[in-house]
């Protein structure tokens, strides 16, 4: 028997297609799976996971043993199984196109491996009702079609250095065939055709290329495949026979040419990425090589050009305007991010969303939406009746089909502080346009002897015509809200609200009333008063899900022991939800699943945005999930579409008393200049900072995003500029912190720990946190014997865990300094403990399997770099079934990281490169550990360019969350080795001399690496 899975999925054998259980879905997708796990296996219960996570378990079981039981029966294979807790095929009965393609390619026999490959892994295969077996699809497609568009590459290069142009053309052809938009390929392709002599066929290619990029990405082709074309024009090309590689010569202005590595899909940073040198600030981002299909992430209008920026500026400036601009010297085009993670080419084109203006999103189509505002009370009761049926009418709506109504929530968190002033109708009319209404409700209550009248009326937001009126009348307000939802729901052309499943979320008028005005501190920016109010309605209806939900939201996160608490209290959210209207059930879960990493926030959250369009909360926490999740194409088009959707409140002054206490649409723009940053396209992170801060000139985070997006470029006068438009916009003194990190990468240390040590004086509250940045500056010195002193005192003061045999999550620092010291068992031992000092029931089970993923990766690397790998195995087999409970992108990359450590130890470079390509989530975010082992690796094979952009990349995320793990001047001197060899003299100065300046005053062991650095550094400076 076969089983085909490149191209779709079937079962066949010698006669043809098979019939009965091997063509059932479910059934299928079991025997996908188990041919992924090979012989080590899949357990019971992770497949019950990715094939039935809805059922109960039991039934699941026998479901699963039903499976078997048909398979082996209908294929009259009863060997065909075998294993009884953990199952695995008999691979002598079940032959795969992916375990041989898998088999050759790592083997070396290319030519066989891309034989096999005939379209994507699963194609159009689809399991509903199974969001695990998706993802885990999608994941295993790309790996694949990372590794075929590899093969084609080696192929080619491999074809080319060995003078058979003719092959080396056919293999660029195929894989130009796979990715027609990569500027890369199409260089390789064209180089090796003029190399063959078939200049006009060269021609041809860029002519082809240029009409698809143009049509496609309405960008112009990369500047270095003109430029060739242009030199076969003229017909000065330099033939050498060999495709695009390391061997090309670097293109004008010192930038390294574009990286010979191949790319998986969906990621995309820069294709040029300058040294560190004035001259090459502003790097233009290349056009990217496929559009996302999701409906939101259509291209946008390119941005303006920005201003051009002053000359030489590098006095700390005073205000946010004199901050100088980015360069006007870009092109107006759509921005496209590449992902330098691996192999394959395959690019997303992404509107940035930020350029020119910000847009208002488009109406919603289909349901009307609609807001309720003010019910004005004439029955002159104080007990605030009015205000209590308005969110008990908002309430019904949302259960009744065919109707789209923007949450009460919604609207006060766009009305602002004065949502309760004598203004407030005024303002409740624009909020409802800024949310994307198309009507308003609102109407009058009376009074008649023991009964209640109530008139509504419908009006179009638009023209301001009254589009409908009714009266209702009733003994109760409930029964008011009951009647007067049920007629609104049958005029605007949808179904009555039925009834919840669980019963209705409160009968309480007085709980209702509490939770409105408790709504309407909270959006005031007054979370202890509105904490108070939601306390009292809760005090009304305990089982009151949405009161519940903004209290848990209410407690602060300041440290580890607010994000437990805040996560505690809504997971006992979680079981009131069951009777909340449908879209509140979704916010609530969705919040609480995001908040504790678990892996059903992003469905949960797109069910939101399908259900609920009109909800900017949807793709906020989907932008969010995805973002956690590390899909960061889908997530930057989320993001988009709560800028646009949010774009209003974006535009306010945040120093204004009318401003809104929440903006997500501030939020999306800094989420978005971090993906951005994380992608290595510090271009575009820019970009969108700048375009904030014109648009919101006195947001602190505004100029706090542009802050770390300069940083991240090593222009530390700038940023310290914006630094100090954080510090007259927002005096708050721990932005003394903010400024510090600068100083430390700018390399000012002794200006940095002055400022630190000034904060501690004055706060000595959070001497915590400032040792974290303290151990973190002395490490980056190469003073690792004060940051274990440092280390040593943080890890005092944090609470001890229960066990005796633990240690508490703060002496990670400790660990971290070990590592680097050499006494690598001793960071084993600790990182071990670490492990330890958390329980399953101290936390939301995702947050603990993340835990225990992360430092055992630790530990596992610190074993590895002991020279002991005999755990390693079982290490990274544990550490994939942890990570596959949590949500997070970079901790499914751990288990890859672990083996590539095996294969390193064991010679196998090539198979470790595949591994540490697989565990990087993104160039510059996840495991530093994975880019420094890669680069490491391609330094070995002798692909130094490659190694110098891999080890780079982190350098140019934030400085927060690497370099835990690795500190940047180990990251400098690893790149400046790796364009020392690439022959890149420029750039590796640049990086040399970053290692003598952090390392001046380093221990006596890193003395010898900082005298070799400078003694290279005088070398490279007298050849110049």
């Amino acid at each position: 028997m076969k089983l085909k899975t490149f191209g779709g999925l079937a079962l066949v054998v010698e006669t043809g297609p098979v019939r009965g259980a091997g063509t059932q879905r479910r059934r299928l997708a079991l025997l996908a799976l188990l041919d992924w796990a090979g012989d080590r296996g899949m357990t019971r219960e992770k497949i019950l996971g990715y094939l039935w996570p809805e059922s109960d378990s039991e039934k699941a079981r026998r479901v699963l043993n039903q499976a078997i039981y048909t398979l082996r029966r209908d294929l009259g294979a009863d060997d065909l199984f075998t294993g009884s807790h953990e199952i695995r095929l008999n691979p002598e009965r079940l032959w795969s196109d992916r375990g041989e393609f898998c088999q050759r390619y790592r083997s070396g026999d290319l030519e066989g491996a891309v034989a096999l490959y005939q379209g994507p892994y699963l194609d159009g295969f689809y399991l509903p009702e199974a969001p695990e077996f998706e993802r885990w699809t999608e994941t295993t497609r790309a790996t694949l079609a990372q590794e075929y568009a590899e093969a084609l590459e080696r192929l080619a290069r491999g074809a080319g250095e060995r003078g058979d142009l003719r092959a080396a053309v056919g293999w660029w052809r195929k894989l130009a065939n796979a990715e027609p938009l990569s500027s890369r390929v199409a260089l390789g392709l064209m180089q090796s055709l003029a190399a063959a002599g078939d200049m006009a066929g060269a021609l041809q290619c860029f002519r082809v290329h240029e009409e698809l990029v143009r049509q496609e990405l309405e960008a112009p082709p990369d500047r270095d495949v003109v430029a060739f074309a242009e030199g076969l024009r003229r017909g000065r090309a330099q033939l050498t026979g060999r495709p695009a590689g390391r061997t090309d010569p670097a293109p004008p202005s010192g930038l390294p040419p574009p990286p010979a590595a191949p790319i998986p899909p969906s990621r995309t940073p820069s294709t040029r990425v300058p040294a560190p040198e004035p001259k090459a600030r502003n790097p233009v981002p290349e056009p990217g090589l496929s559009e996302i299909t999701d409906e939101y992430a259509r291209p946008r209008p390119a941005p303006e050009p920005a201003s051009a920026p002053s000359a030489g500026a590098r006095e700390p400036l005073a205000s946010p305007a004199s901050i100088p601009p980015k360069s006007a010297a870009s092109p107006r085009r759509r921005l496209a991010l590449r992902w330098l993670a691996g192999a394959g080419a395959a690019v997303v084109l992404l509107g940035l969303g930020l350029g020119g203006r910000f847009r208002r999103a488009p109406a919603a189509t289909g349901s009307p939406t609609v807001a309720v505002g003010w019910i004005v009370d004439f029955t002159g009761d104080s007990a605030g009746l009015a205000r209590a049926l308005r969110e008990m009418l908002a309430t019904n709506l949302t259960r009744a089909r065919g109707v789209q109504v923007v949450s009460t929530a919604r609207l006060y968190e766009l009305m602002g502080p004065l949502g309760g002033a004598s203004d407030s109708a005024a303002r409740v009319v624009a909020a409802a346009r800024q949310a994307g209404a198309a009507e308003l409700v609102d109407g009058a209550l009376y009074r008649v002897q023991s009964r209640y009248l109530l008139d509504l009326r419908r009006t179009d937001l638009a023209t301001g015509r009254l589009r409908a009126s009714y009266r209702v009348e009733g003994e109760s307000s409930l029964r008011l809200a009951d009647s007067g939802a049920a007629a609104l729901a049958q005029g605007l052309g949808g179904e009555p609200p039925g009834a919840p499943p669980g019963g209705p979320e409160t009968r309480s008028v007085v709980a209702y009333r509490l939770y409105e005005q408790g709504l309407r501190e909270y959006f005031a920016g007054r979370p202890e008063s509105a904490a108070s109010l939601f306390d009292a309605a809760l005090r009304e209806d305990s089982s009151f899900a949405m009161a519940a939900f903004y209290r848990a939201l209410t407690v602060p996160v300041s440290g580890g022991d607010g994000v437990s608490q805040r996560l505690a209290a809504l997971g006992q959210v979680v079981r009131l939800a069951v009777n909340a209207p449908d879209r509140d059930r979704l916010v609530i879960l969705g919040r609480y699943y995001l908040e504790s990493s678990d892996p059903r926030a992003a469905a949960v959250a797109e069910t939101l945005t399908v259900r609920y369009p009109a909800e900017v909360e949807g793709y906020n926490l989907l932008s969010n999930a995805l973002l956690l999740r590390g899909d960061f194409a889908p997530a930057i088009a989320a993001l988009q579409r709560v800028i646009a959707m949010d774009s209003a409140t974006l535009r306010k002054d945040p120093r204004r008393p009318d401003s809104p206490a929440r903006c997500l649409a501030c939020e999306a723009a800094g989420n978005l200049a971090w993906v951005y940053r994380v992608l290595d396209s510090t271009a575009a992170a820019e970009r969108v900072a700048r375009e904030w801060t014109r648009v919101q000139p006195g947001s602190p985070s505004a100029w706090g995003t542009l802050a770390m997006v300069l940083q991240a470029q090593g222009r530390w006068e700038e940023a310290l500029a914006a630094e100090n438009a954080v510090a007259a916009l927002s005096p708050q003194p721990s932005r003394a912190v903010n400024r510090a990190i600068t100083l430390f990468l700018a390399g000012r240390f002794d200006e940095a720990d002055a400022l630190l040590q000034e904060f501690v004086r004055i706060y000595p509250v959070h001497t915590s946190g400032t040792l974290w940045w303290a151990v973190r500056s002395l490490r980056m010195q190469g003073r690792l014997r004060e940051a274990l002193e440092a280390a040593l005192r943080l890890r005092r003061l944090a609470p001890q865990p229960p066990r005796r045999d633990a240690a508490p999550y703060e002496a990670l620092m400790q660990g971290a300094v070990l590592y680097e010291m050499g006494r690598f068992r001793e960071a084993a031992a600790l990182f071990d403990s670490i492990s330890r000092h958390l329980r399953p029931g101290d936390m939301p089970e995702p947050r603990y399997y993340r835990n225990l993923a992360w430092t055992q990766t630790l530990r596992a690397s610190a074993l590895a770099a002991a020279g002991d790998t005999a755990l390693l195995p079982r290490i990274a087999d544990s550490v994939e079934g942890w990570a596959a409970r949590t949500g997070l992108g970079r901790d499914h990359r751990l288990p890859h990281h672990v083996r590539g450590l095996i294969l390193v130890a064991r010679g196998r470079l090539p198979e470790a490169e595949a591994a540490f390509r697989r565990a990087l989530l993104a160039p510059a975010g996840g495991y530093t550990r994975t880019n420094v082992q890669l680069a490491q690796v391609l330094l070995a094979q002798g692909r130094p360019l490659e190694a110098a952009r891999i080890a780079r990349a982190p350098l140019w995320n934030s400085f927060d969350g690497p370099e835990s793990y690795v500190t940047p001047t180990e990251l400098c001197e690893l790149t400046a080795l790796a364009f020392d060899a690439a022959g890149l003299r420029d750039s590796a100065a640049a990086y040399y001399r970053r290692v003598v300046t952090n390392w001046r005053r380093a221990d006596p062991e890193l003395v010898p690496r900082r005298e070799r650095a400078a003694l290279r550094l005088r070398a490279l400076e007298a050849s110049r």
